[in-house]
């Protein structure tokens, strides 16, 4: 079987932004293959074979917060776009070069067939609207920036949540979160529906972490009335 295929834009973003990613990899074959000592052998049956491609500008060495370095794989130009899954962080606003709005297009185009799950943290949402691949669903970004998203982006539905999930529009899944806490508390919830659930609640409790406690919503909401 082909190994799923993950795609991390990496681009002016917080480490933290893209940090949650991690979580999806604690559910990958080489990773249960690595963590055999502390008691997960038996986990490999469950663990998925998966393949993480870096899209940036250029394949130049990109440095993040915390002074972290990461080399892209791939450019905006040359990025595969049959991808399952790709997950976008969220640059300043003034980051968003062309060719990354039409990568974006041909990958949900590409996933409308196929199907495949977009996952953005912060506002990496308003990264996937100015694209125009978010017109006509649900979503959310930066609990800051909403007014701002609902103001310059009027065809999408944006909600005042903690991460949104919309499904309902063909085979393209989106799912978007607020702040990069929000991403990550996402993403988890995000490994235990897209994998088997003991081996995605093992990475769970490897890191003592459990997002439940904070729950989809915010407390203050009115999107949750």
């Amino acid at each position: 079987m082909a190994p799923l295929r993950i795609g991390i834009f990496f681009q002016r973003v917080q480490l933290s932004d893209i940090v949650g990613i991690d979580l999806i990899a604690n559910c990958s074959t080489e990773y249960i293959k690595n963590a055999a000592e502390f008691g997960f052998g038996d986990l490999l049956p469950l663990a998925v074979e998966m393949a993480f491609v870096y899209i940036s500008e250029t394949l130049e060495p990109t440095v993040t917060t915390a002074g972290v370095r990461i080399s892209p794989t791939h450019t905006y130009e040359t990025a595969p776009v049959d991808l399952d899954i790709l997950l976008v962080g969220g640059p300043p606003y003034s980051v968003r070069p062309p060719a990354s709005l039409e990568y974006l297009r041909k990958l949900k185009a590409a996933m409308d067939v196929n199907g495949g799950t977009i996952v953005s943290t912060c506002v990496g949402g308003m990264w996937l609207a100015d694209a125009g691949i978010l017109d006509g669903r649900k979503a959310t970004t930066n609990r800051g920036a909403l007014l701002t998203a609902r103001d310059i982006h009027q065809s999408v539905t944006w909600v005042d949540q903690r991460w949104v999930v919309d499904d309902d529009g063909g085979k393209t899944k989106f799912w978007t979160s607020g702040g990069a806490g929000c991403g990550i508390d996402m993403l988890a919830v995000f490994a235990k529906e897209r994998f088997d659930e003991k081996i995605a609640m093992a990475a769970w409790n490897a890191l003592d972490f459990d997002p439940t406690v904070r729950g989809q919503l915010y407390e203050d909401s009115s999107d949750n009335k």
